[in-house]
């Protein structure tokens, strides 16, 4: 599952991405 998740950050326009890790799981932060 973790893959496929960050399969999808590839996918997102250039620029500074942060990863937050939450109870719920990884979200990203613009």
């Amino acid at each position: 599952a973790a893959l496929e998740y960050f399969k999808t950050l590839d996918e997102l326009p250039d620029g500074p991405i942060m990863v937050e890790w939450t109870a719920n799981g990884p979200v990203v932060v613009e």
